[in-house]
């Protein structure tokens, strides 16, 4: 049971380096530091779409919804153990509602990237969200934020962590382009899967 409807088939997936530092990891490692050294993510989506919700609410936020679960453990579990050993438990800021002007703090090994970190303007997410994040390089080339589903499928649109700022239904997303996704994108859609981790 995944927890979120779907399965995935064992597959192999591409990893990129997407930004050098920037996350504050949960717990010191050996050597005393307490940044990230590297973020890593799937160059290209899932094979299989998934939703962030079953129902069409952000309420909770990222840190509340059946997605982040799955990051945490039916992806990660996934992972071989040799490499899910480099994976270091980070911080993830996101916004505490989608119209408020709190954000929480999630524990995270696996999360999605939220808007800031993908585009360098703010389009749908929270202000206070928006804030509080950077930009990781790797997105500032529009060609990286164009992700098919699976390394042969078809471009997709893909999901990010943040709520949308004005609807209490949504997620913001990806269009299949690379561009910002305006289109209303209920948390209950099936969209690509392209969650990053810390080493």
């Amino acid at each position: 049971n995944t927890g979120v409807g779907e399965r995935h088939s064992a597959q192999e997936v591409d990893l990129v380096l997407m930004h050098t530092g920037g996350y504050e990891l949960n717990a010191a490692v050996a050597s005393g530091r307490t940044k990230c050294s590297f973020v890593v993510g799937l160059k290209d989506c899932l094979a299989e779409a998934g939703y962030m919700n079953s129902s069409d609410t952000n309420s909770g936020s990222w840190n509340g919804s059946a997605r982040r679960t799955w990051c945490n453990n039916v992806f990660r579990n996934a992972i071989p153990n040799t490499l899910r050993a480099i994976f270091k438990q980070f911080k993830t800021v996101t916004a505490q509602t989608y119209n408020g002007s709190t954000n929480q703090t999630s524990v995270d090994y696996f999360a999605l990237p939220a808007e800031r970190e993908i585009f360098g303007s703010r389009l749908n997410s929270n202000q206070t969200e928006f804030n509080a994040l950077f930009r990781f390089d790797y997105y500032k080339t529009t060609s990286n934020r164009v992700k098919k589903l699976g390394k042969t499928g078809s471009a997709n649109s893909w999901w990010e962590r943040s709520p949308q700022d004005i609807y209490s239904s949504d997620f913001c997303s990806v269009y299949s382009n690379g561009n910002v996704n305006n289109g209303a994108c209920q948390a209950s859609k099936a969209y690509g899967l392209a969650p990053f981790g810390c080493i």
